[in-house]
């Protein structure tokens, strides 16, 4: 027999809809999406109908015609089983329906009117796939996906700490995934025009990025503590404190940048000696590796600050900041290496000096919005006074995240020398193989980085399992994305490749990296999301650990092994990657199923 099975809503008619919506978000927590209302999912124990479900509040207009002809405050939805018998069933009653049923979309409606004038409106909700509604992208059967998305991009404040998790993935991590998108087309169109350079330009450019890897560890080891202080004092609602964090960490960020630069000046051919067994490709790219080196300032505070707007909740500034700073080296990388124009052709040079030109017009506008909008942390030059309480607390934190980076780094530019020793053509396949894989790792961390800061943000407000709720969430995310990429990347592995180069052996060198890599993309997404949670919740002791022991006790050694002694060659190296990988992420997912990091003080 049809039934009312449950309450699928109340719409309520507001006198201004706005100054209502703003009262139920400040006072009561509910976090109103852009077309008027909310939904509530129903938890799987307590759904109507024995299926997933969602109950909505919504805000209307005086005027709406929705809940006329009545004249109340507001009108109910109820949910049935079975519309069509339970309409049979009034009919035959005698109740009259309110206008013409309707199946759309969002399932089957129909109205009456009660005997107190308040407007009834029945619904049965359509079914949708159990695990589709419990990812962010049931927000496209809810009808307000693009508003999301266009909300997250204009980048306006919002709280983190409460509301729907889903609408706060979604919020924070379209800034991101378009703001790491950028970098990694920037990687790409890079890779493009110095591959037409020759053999040994690719070969020098990967060379220095295995070094520069290093500096990237210290930028984004630094970031991330930058990330969880920040985003800890803003959950907690101090945001002086979360300015403070913020200018400490400039501060800690020059002094790194001048103790790379120096070395990185007077032994950049030295480095390059020590990297490949081809002295040509030394002799003839050290003048692009010490520029890298020594000009990293912007690479520094480049990633370290949008770690600020991370925390902050500020994703669209970042975004912004990497799109500027990307956009101009793609302009200026082909106009300075093959002389477009007035500008002289330099060759490898010209796109050393187009990435430093690049990055540092984004941190121009970095420190613009730090210093002078300040949207939601805005940092003042007196607190660029050293604090070494502040600096301390910063380093500690960092150490750990920088730990991390540096132990992935250098196992990293240890796989590169064991592929140096066996050809210049084998490294130059395996930097195109790393470039492409770029392409998609760097959106995926743009997924990571939301869940350390709603981690960050959450833990500061005092709702740990609200923290973990919205890193499991993102792991789905991800783990959906990076599967399909991998499977992508697994069958048209040559197609890509040839797009870089057409030189036999690097071609296959880069087929096989990327095919090895792209088969343990599902278990990296898992590990990536849950490493960077524990990094947002200022345990970054437990990564650390996890860290060297998958790539120093396993992966280096493993790859040594296989790649030298048993003389399988570039294919040894690659096996290592995919084996210890595969590995840690799983170990990264035990420690977050710990729980350690929701005690963690920062």
């Amino acid at each position: 027999m049809a039934k009312i099975t449950g309450i699928g809503g109340v719409f309520l008619r507001c006198a201004d809809k706005a100054a209502t919506i703003k009262w139920y978000a400040q006072y009561l927590g509910i976090q109103i999406e852009n077309w008027g209302g909310v939904a509530f999912l129903f938890g799987a124990d307590t759904a109507p109908e024995g299926k997933d479900a969602y109950a909505v509040l919504s805000f209307m207009k005086n005027d709406s015609t929705h809940i006329a002809p009545s004249e109340a405050a507001f009108m109910l939805n109820l949910r049935v089983d079975d519309l069509d018998a339970f309409i049979a069933n009034l009919t035959a009653a005698g109740i009259e329906l309110v206008g013409t049923p309707v199946d759309d979309d969002y399932g089957k409606f129909a109205w009456i009117m009660d005997p107190n004038g308040i407007k009834i409106e029945l619904w049965q909700q359509k079914e949708y796939p159990t695990a589709f509604l419990k990812t962010p992208f049931y927000f496209l059967f809810m009808g307000r996906v693009w508003d999301t998305i266009k909300q997250a991009v204009q980048g306006k404040e919002q709280d983190y700490t409460s509301g729907s998790i889903d609408r706060a993935i979604v919020l924070l991590s379209v800034p991101m995934i378009l703001e790491m998108a950028m970098e990694s087309l920037f990687a790409i169109v890079d890779a493009f025009f110095v591959s037409k350079i020759g053999t040994d330009a690719v070969a020098t450019v990967g060379l220095t990025e295995s070094v520069l890897t290093l500096v990237y560890s210290l930028a984004i080891g630094l970031s991330a503590a930058a990330t969880a202080m920040v985003a800890r004092r803003v959950g907690e609602g101090d945001r002086e404190a979360a300015a403070k964090a913020g200018a400490q960490a400039i501060v800690v960020g020059v002094i790194l940048s001048f103790l790379v630069a120096i070395p990185g000046f007077f032994y950049a051919k030295d480095i390059l000696h020590v990297m490949t067994k081809d002295a040509t490709v030394a002799e003839n790219g050290y003048h692009f590796t010490r520029i890298m080196l020594t000009f990293n300032l912007p690479i520094f505070l480049l990633w370290m600050l949008n770690g600020i707007f991370r925390g902050a909740g500020d994703a669209a500034t970042a975004m912004r900041a990497l799109w500027i700073a990307n956009i101009v080296n793609i302009i200026l990388c082909p106009t300075l290496i093959y002389g477009w124009g007035p500008f002289p052709a330099m060759g490898l040079m010209g796109s050393a000096v187009a990435t430093t030109i690049g990055r540092s017009i984004g941190v121009c506008y970095q420190l613009w919005n730090l210093f002078s909008v300040g949207k939601i942390v805005r940092l003042k030059l007196s607190q660029l006074r050293p604090s070494t309480d502040i600096m301390g607390k910063l380093v500690e934190i960092a150490a750990g995240s920088t730990g991390q980076y540096i132990i992935t780094s250098a196992s990293w530019i240890f796989m590169v020398f064991i592929l140096g020793q066996i050809s210049k053509e084998v490294t130059a396949g395996y930097t195109i193989a790393i470039r492409i894989i770029i392409f998609t790792i760097l959106p995926s961390w743009g997924v990571a980085n939301a869940a350390a800061t709603l981690v960050g943000q959450n833990l500061g407000a005092g709702k740990p399992d609200r923290a973990e709720k919205s890193v499991w969430r993102a792991c789905q995310i991800n783990l959906i994305f990076m599967g399909i990429v991998g499977a992508l990347y697994f069958v048209f592995a040559p197609a890509l490749i040839g797009i870089f180069t057409q030189e036999p052996e690097a071609m296959r060198a880069g087929v096989m990296a990327l095919r090895a890599m792209a088969a343990g993309y599902i278990f990296f997404g898992y590990g990536m999301i849950t490493s960077q949670a524990l990094n947002g919740a200022g345990d970054t002791k437990t990564p650390t650990i996890i860290n060297f022991i998958f790539f120093w006790v396993i992966e280096t050694p493993l790859a040594w092994a296989l790649a030298m002694w048993l003389g399988w060659g570039q294919a040894g190296v690659y096996a290592s990657i995919f084996i210890a990988e595969s590995l840690m992420a799983v170990a990264m997912i035990w420690a977050f199923r710990r729980g350690h990091w929701k005690v963690v003080k920062v």
